[in-house]
């Protein structure tokens, strides 16, 4: 009687697949956890604005005119001549978000944590309108023109003022 040492190539296929599935899965965690690192490290030194990292998928509070705001990163995505990003705003309690203005910066990051370079950072300023009637949030699609996917490693929201003056919320900073 003669026993087989073989596996059938069936399995040995299947197990590849899912080695290869696995290491894809890792590297994507890597990936996310090192975009939340960069984020929470920027933002606990931040002294103007929110930053967002793409990859990150992490909310950023931020006290501003407008009160307490939560951004989120949704998505990016190339469109015509540059990369729109996607960001939903969140207003805490019972209000809806009003309308407002503010500054956008990008570009990459070099360096670590704690020594780190904005590098071919662009700014604009963009306008959001105001939820509708209700305590709703609003989702923002920002175009930043000439800009690649590559481009936008970083993004920082900042400088926000109610577009009516008459919203400011006391004792709030930006």
């Amino acid at each position: 009687m003669m026993v087989s040492g073989c596996t059938p190539q069936a399995e040995v296929t299947s197990v590849h697949q899912d080695v290869q599935t696995l290491s894809h899965e890792m590297r994507t965690l890597q990936t996310e956890t090192r975009d939340v690192a960069w984020q929470n490290a920027l933002n606990a030194r931040s002294t103007e604005g929110a930053w967002l990292i793409p990859g990150a998928n992490t909310p950023v509070r931020l006290t501003s005119q407008l009160g307490l705001l939560t951004f989120t990163l949704t998505r990016t995505e190339p469109t015509g001549n540059g990369v729109t990003v996607y960001i939903h705003v969140h207003r805490d309690g019972d209000k809806g978000v009003p309308a407002f203005n503010g500054n956008l910066v990008w570009g990459k990051l070099s360096g670590t944590f704690e020594h780190y370079q904005q590098v071919n950072t662009h700014s604009l300023q963009f306008q959001s309108p105001a939820a509708p009637s209700g305590p709703v949030d609003i989702d923002l699609a920002i175009h930043l023109p000439d800009t690649q996917l590559s481009d936008a490693g970083f993004i920082r929201i900042h400088g926000l003022v109610p577009s009516d003056a008459s919203k400011v919320t006391p004792g709030t900073a930006q």
